[in-house]
């Protein structure tokens, strides 16, 4: 059986209310992990955030695209749909750009260096080149399936 972690060691998700210095801590780690991360499990991290991101966006469209809903409804209903691709994102654990900034704060607190941070890591650059490729295969569904 796994044995639970020790009491000194606080998990990084949990349902507790955190304090501004604990969530500093979290963030902090989670960017040294996404910094260290190997170069071909962000690559292939950051394809399914834009496939996630793409599929989120191709329901917003036809949701969007419905003559028959109002306003309203229409952007209801297509953020509705469109947050389905951040769940995608989110449930997956892929490494969005967005959330890849958040590697700053472990730069700030010397915990990763500049180099890593900014040049040479493999999160920034995987992410920001193959997000969109993951989310333009998406628009060659129509065009296939005609």
């Amino acid at each position: 059986m796994a044995e639970p972690p020790p009491a000194s060691q606080v998990p990084i998700f949990n349902l507790q209310a955190y304090s501004p210095a604990e969530i500093e801590e979290a963030i902090e780690k989670v960017g040294v992990k996404k910094a260290n991360l190997p170069f071909l499990t962000s690559f292939m991290l950051a394809i399914v955030a834009g496939g996630g991101i793409g599929f989120g966006a191709v329901y917003y469209t036809i949701v969007a695209s419905d003559p028959t809903l109002g306003f309203a409804a229409t952007r209801v209903l297509g953020g509705l749909v469109f947050t389905l691709g951040l769940t995608l994102v989110l449930v997956g654990g892929a490494e969005l750009f967005t959330g890849n900034n958040l590697i700053v704060m472990a730069w700030a607190s010397g915990k990763v260096s500049c180099a890593r941070c900014c040049a040479t890591g493999p999160s920034y650059t995987s992410a920001t080149s193959l997000e969109p490729s993951g989310s333009l295969s998406w628009s060659f569904i129509p065009i296939i399936s005609r």
